[in-house]
């Protein structure tokens, strides 16, 4: 996928990860390595946490392991199509449950219109 953003490297066909790859694979280890502090720092909160949320966390989690493997491993074996598809499903269920669940109201075009009337 980072070879969609970037030149292909210098040897034809090379499948093998460039700067890109192991750049982005480095963030999403970082990443991880954030959600997983959060998740132990607000320990004490999790009773209260919503379902929907673990659902948005645990999906998050699944792509953020998988990103480094996929990115920095041999491309175009079985396991990596599975593995990709792993990723897929969990980044599409990333999304569709973020939008399931909302901590602050939304802003609408009513509410835009109410606002600036008042001036």
């Amino acid at each position: 996928m980072a070879t969609l953003f970037l030149k292909a490297d210098a040897k034809v066909g090379s499948l093998a990860p460039n700067w890109y790859d192991k750049a982005l694979s480095a963030a999403a280890t970082l990443l991880l390595a954030a959600v997983v502090v959060a998740l132990a720092r607000g320990m004490a909160q999790w009773p209260q946490v919503p379902g929907v949320v673990w659902a948005h966390l645990v999906t998050v989690l699944i792509a953020l392991i998988l990103t480094p493997w996929m990115l920095l491993r041999p491309r175009g074996t079985k396991a990596h199509r599975l593995l990709g598809k792993i990723w897929v499903t969990a980044m599409v269920a990333t999304a569709a449950l973020s939008l399931s669940r909302r901590s602050t109201p939304a802003i609408s075009a009513s509410s835009i219109s109410c606002r600036s009337s008042r001036w």
